[in-house]
């Protein structure tokens, strides 16, 4: 019995030693692949140092005696993960492509000004807009310390990235060790998740504000869902249940786009499963409850959300521009192994467009990770296993998914569509790689392998951070700027870089106009007190089709101007174009004319808005220059009038004889708003009775044996 003990456990060895040199071979083809895959250069370089100290202090953790691998790995993880974001720590910030979202972190730093921290209507972008409805509310939260610190936009936006990438790395760890990865093992996923180059774009160049961080949930979205198909432990449900759910209030998109990825995986799973087939069915279904009532306790955000899309823009705005077609952005397959460097700001180009002008190679690089992809697909060759099929087949799916294929074959069908860009599928595709090559690794380590499996563990870490290095530069650069600055093109430069070729001219704000509103005005103020608005273009997809229609689609600084808009910005002039705005609040007269509200009698905040008036002896109606939108009520002179009314897009309010005051409110009163709190509430006094009742049993099952 022991001779048979010994030979089986030297056979496992062997195993866990064969593992190691075909992962060791692997991750040198995988790098191989990288090396002569890299074009390009980075417009602005990483830091070589801190990089390289990256892959020392990430090599010393694995290396760590056993009784300080604990803390020695989880500060690794978070240093890996701050070190990936270090270009956030230089001045100025880098030039993203999402800068409405530095406005939209402008925007709500104004309305905590004015005591409200959870605005339903923030005034101060595209005259008005319910943004914390449509636009994930967690994604500006996150902002509200910085915010409160006394921290600028920029320096706000740059702190929250930063805790994103901290967060990032620390959540790919935390998934490896929920799905049974040691702590060596699970610091390979926090190397890749914090060096993962479509993780990288995703935060320091696109600057995608939802999608960066959804990176913080997304592995604990994947590992809470295959462990309840697997072995469903206490924390699991909560842990699947509070993932879902962050998810859904920060981006939903990738949230459809997991699921998607996980179909295949928790297919594999259950169907590899050696429980009893009423096990396995039990199973899925106890992993769909928490995500049933993740649907429920958010019911208050996403019901209202999807049911009044119909009064914003989101449609016409992809019906009308072949940019949003979803079948125009999918990714040629050679691309997600091309490791093309950023050496300048780029967007995803529709393909019709990149074929009729000549646009071939000048689209945003699409890098998968040569390293992570190829190391974490098969990782079930080389890890006999070990648990990593589904994980692997889910990355697999994804990447195929984000191809140009399978998007011009599936861009038709509902919820494709609606993604916009295929390469979304790039997210799931790197949290279930890197944790497949986590749980690789870990039956390597495992197996008592000696120097072969500690050398692929670290050489593995070592490949993941170079792959990744370059993307931890930037493409372009803000530079630091102060008050109200307007970049425009030095004289005969085609603007390519906004550190090189803009110049960056203060603004002077007219005076005595009260509400200053912009078009095209690059960055916002640094102050949160600065009495601007800015109308184009921030959040296009979130004004009514009627301003979008009428406004946004116009070049006519006639009709600018008719929607309140002072300055004009334009690249090529370092002065803006001054207009004679109409003014914010009006009252159309009776006899056909109009009396503008002088801008000092009129209050305006984040969802409520007061017009003080002179008594007119004849009925007439009050205009105020602030997008309709279903949730306005008004009232006259203390008296509901009930919902507001609309005149070209923007509210107007009837007047009877001798009204003095005007109140507008923006709230939940909506059929929708009210069902999804309704249904919230009963999710969650429900939930609360099922865990109080579970608490209950469980103490009265405990305390018989505690006496005796």
């Amino acid at each position: 019995m022991r001779s048979h003990g010994r030979s089986g456990e030297e056979g496992r060895e062997a195993d866990a030693r064969r593992g190691a040199l075909a992962g060791i071979g692997i991750a040198a083809v995988a790098g191989a692949v990288a090396f002569l895959a890299t074009s390009g250069r980075v417009h602005e370089p990483p830091s070589r140092l801190l990089v390289a100290g990256a892959a020392v202090v990430l090599a010393a953790a694995v290396l760590a005696p056993a009784r300080a691998r604990r803390v020695a790995a989880v500060a690794a993880a978070a240093v890996a993960g701050g070190i990936a974001g270090h270009v956030l720590g230089r001045t100025g910030m880098p030039r993203i492509h999402d800068l409405d979202h530095l406005w939209g972190i402008w925007a709500y730093g104004r309305c905590l000004a004015e005591g409200v921290p959870y605005p339903l209507w923030v005034p101060y972008l595209g005259a008005g807009m319910p943004l914390f409805q449509f636009y994930g509310p967690v994604n500006f939260l996150l902002a509200a310390p910085w915010i409160l610190a006394g921290l600028d936009p920029v320096s706000a936006l740059k702190a929250e990235l930063f805790a994103g990438h901290v967060l990032s790395a620390l959540s790919f760890f935390l998934a490896a060790r929920h799905l049974g990865a040691g702590r060596r093992a699970a610091l390979v996923a926090g190397a890749a998740g914090a060096f993962a180059p479509w993780r990288l774009a995703v935060f320091d160049y696109r600057g995608a504000l939802g999608e960066a961080n959804a990176f913080v949930l997304a592995p604990l979205v994947v590992a809470s869902a295959l462990r309840a198909v697997r072995e469903p432990g206490q924390r699991t449900p909560a842990l699947l249940l509070a993932s879902v759910a962050g998810l859904v209030l920060t981006h939903p998109p990738t949230l459809l786009t997991l699921f998607v990825a996980l179909l295949p995986a928790v297919a594999l799973e259950t169907i590899g499963s050696r429980a009893p087939a009423a096990e396995r069915l039990r199973r899925l279904r106890a992993a769909a409850v928490p995500v049933l009532l993740a649907a429920g306790l958010t019911a208050w955000w996403w019901l209202p959300a999807a049911a009044e899309a119909g009064a914003v823009s989101v449609a016409a705005r992809s019906g009308e521009s072949r940019y949003f077609r979803y079948g125009e952005h999918g990714v040629a397959p050679a691309s997600l192994l091309e490791r093309r460097l950023w050496d300048r700001s780029r967007i995803s180009i529709p393909d019709t467009q990149r074929r009729r002008l000549g646009l071939e190679g000048e689209q945003m690089p699409f890098y998968a990770g040569a390293v992570l992809m190829i190391a974490g697909v098969a990782a079930p060759l080389w890890s006999r296993r070990s648990r990593t099929g589904g994980l692997a087949l889910g990355a697999a799916a994804a990447l195929a998914l984000s191809t140009a294929p399978a998007a011009r074959a599936l861009g038709g069908l509902p919820g494709f569509a609606q993604l916009y860009f295929p390469w979304r599928f790039l997210t799931p595709a790197t949290a279930l790689a890197a944790l497949a090559l986590a749980l690789a690794v870990d039956r390597c380590l495992r197996g008592d392998a000696g120097w072969s499996a500690r050398a692929m563990a670290a050489a593995i870490l070592a490949l993941l951070v170079w792959d990744g290095a370059p993307y931890t530069g930037a493409a372009d650069r803000i530079p630091p700027y102060a008050g109200v600055v307007h970049g425009c093109a030095r004289p005969g430069v085609r603007p390519e870089f906004w550190d090189r070729d803009l110049l960056w001219v203060p603004v002077r704000l007219p005076e005595g106009r009260g509400i200053v509103r912009t078009w095209d005005l690059k960055l916002p103020p640094d102050s949160y007190r600065a009495e601007v608005d800015a109308l184009y273009y921030v959040y296009a997809e979130w004004v009514s089709p009627a301003l979008y229609r009428t406004y946004w689609l116009s070049r006519d600084p006639a009709r600018m101007a008719e929607a309140g808009v002072s300055l004009v910005f334009q690249e090529r002039s370092p002065e803006p174009l001054r207009l004679s705005p109409r003014p914010y609040a009006s009252v159309k007269r009776g006899d056909g004319g109009t009396l503008p509200v002088p801008p000092d009698r009129v209050r305006r905040g984040p969802g409520a808005i007061s017009v003080s008036l002179d008594a007119a002896p004849r009925p007439g109606r009050l205009v105020v220059l602030e997008q309709s939108f279903p949730g306005w009520k008004a009232s006259v002179d203390g008296k509901d009038t009930g919902p507001a009314g609309e005149a070209g897009g923007f509210l107007a309010v009837d007047l009877p004889p001798g009204a003095r005051r005007v109140d507008l409110r923006y709230g939940v009163g909506t059929p929708w708003r009210i069902l999804g709190l309704a249904i919230s509430g009963l999710v969650a006094a429900a939930t609360a009775g099922a865990v109080g009742r579970h608490r209950g049993a469980s103490r009265g099952a405990v305390s018989p044996g505690a006496g005796t």
